[in-house]
């Protein structure tokens, strides 16, 4: 369980643009308004979850403890992120998005989902890419996902 992006990203490639804007911003504050609340991660997965049994299932696994838990180490990811980045010599306010490599499948609950994206961006003429593991679709919106790199394309 991961969470990003309260906002409505109706497209995987909208979701890595608006990622690529609050990593330009090296603000731990910023990535943190990025995320998806607990309340909204629950309320979304519950309504797209249409078997009653895989439902009460959910919400009965689903704790605030386990969520907040979550949300402190996607904080610690993101600033895992920004620190490797500069000690490989990215200047993140520089960076400039290229583009998304990712499929779509069916995950958990039914809901499509993304497993593995790779965020490619340009810095210093060279091409790197950040990992997002558990990309998914809730309530209409791309939404979740693990933050991971970043990592030099060759």
């Amino acid at each position: 369980m991961s969470f990003f992006s309260s906002k409505k990203y109706s497209s995987p490639e909208k979701y890595a643009k608006k990622l690529i804007k609050v990593l330009k911003k090296e603000d731990v504050k910023k990535i943190t308004e990025f995320y998806i609340t607990c309340e909204e991660l629950k309320l979304g997965i519950a309504k797209n979850i249409n078997d009653s049994l895989k439902k009460a299932k959910f919400v009965e696994r689903f704790t605030s403890e386990k969520c907040e838990e979550e949300l402190s180490k996607n904080r610690s990811r993101f600033e895992d992120v920004l620190n490797k980045g500069k000690e490989m010599g990215i200047v993140w306010k520089l960076i400039k998005y290229k583009n998304i490599v990712y499929e779509i499948k069916t995950g958990d609950f039914g809901i499509k989902s993304i497993p593995e994206a790779k965020i490619i961006f340009l810095s210093n003429g060279q091409l790197y890419y950040i990992k997002i593991k558990g990309l998914g679709n809730i309530d209409g919106s791309w939404n979740a996902g693990k933050i991971y790199g970043p990592y030099l394309k060759e």
